[in-house]
């Protein structure tokens, strides 16, 4: 039997739950994309040239994912950093997201 075929030899390698909070990811997006829905942008958020998405590890996967699932459909720029240095584009045009 393969270990990973065992659920309990999985548990033992998996004391910090990893493979639990995989499994909710589906469910954490669903919340996610039903609390987005119920926000009501200012009109003047029109006036964004990019967006700009900084998290750091999970913080940031909310970023990585609306670039991978919308990339067709992004009439801006969408930008995800990784790091505590802030790009040198941000100006009054720059939709800054702080995760």
């Amino acid at each position: 039997m393969n270990k990973l075929d065992n659920i309990k030899q999985i548990q033992k390698l998996d004391p910090d739950k990893v493979l639990d909070s995989i499994e909710m990811l589906g469910e954490q997006i669903n919340q996610a994309w039903q609390e987005f829905k119920k926000i009501k942008l200012p009109k003047n958020f029109k006036k964004f040239n990019q967006v700009v998405i900084n998290g750091m590890g999970g913080s940031a996967l909310g970023g990585h994912i609306l670039k991978s699932v919308f990339s067709d459909q992004l009439k801006i720029p969408v930008s995800v950093i990784n790091s505590y240095q802030l790009p040198a584009s941000l100006d009054k045009n720059t939709l800054y997201i702080i995760s």
